[in-house]
């Protein structure tokens, strides 16, 4: 049985999975226009998680007609070769580094903002500020109360550095 990878363009997501076509004996179970059409995804699959406008960019939307679809839905499906499935998940990759990239960059500004806010006072403190400016500027009732930051916001901030870091720096070890 011929086995091969498909790229599948479903209305919002993008995978690459290997699959087959039909058996003689599962044939009859589709009508006969979709019995040379059907595949079935088995095995490896990997959803890529980039969008539309960067893969059609990339030019990796085929400008071919479907090769066929799956039992169920009636995405587009394409069967690549080796070499482009590889450019696929090669690309994929290259967009979540960028994406853990971005990620980083964000959480680092937060940081050196609360950085610069230093010492910043404890979370019951903060909490006193915001009940004070509560009932100062909104006589105790509803109404906006800007937030204060405390020494856990930095304390998270720092953590959630560190993880984007181990993050993008695990990404950008990962060989496939």
């Amino acid at each position: 049985m011929e086995t091969f990878w498909t790229f599948e363009m479903t209305s919002t997501d993008y995978e690459i999975q290997k699959a087959r076509r039909l058996t003689e004996e599962e044939k009859p179970r589709y009508t006969p226009e979709y019995q040379n059409l059907m595949m079935i995804g088995f095995g490896e699959r990997y959803k890529l998680d980039v969008s539309f406008q960067a893969l059609d960019e990339a030019g990796l939307i085929p400008d071919r007609l479907a090769d066929g679809t799956f039992p169920g839905c009636w995405n587009k499906a394409w069967i690549i070769t080796e070499e482009e499935k590889d450019a696929y998940l090669r690309f994929n990759h290259e967009k979540q580094i960028e994406k853990l990239k971005q990620n980083l960059s964000e959480k680092e500004e937060y940081l050196k903002m609360l950085e610069a806010k230093l010492p910043l006072p404890t979370r019951e403190e903060a909490r006193k500020r915001m009940l004070d400016y509560n009932n100062t500027y909104n006589d105790g009732g509803e109404g906006y109360v800007p937030y204060i930051y405390s020494q856990p916001d930095y304390e998270l901030a720092k953590r959630a550095v560190e993880k984007a870091k181990d993050e993008l720096e695990q990404a950008e070890n990962t060989q496939f």
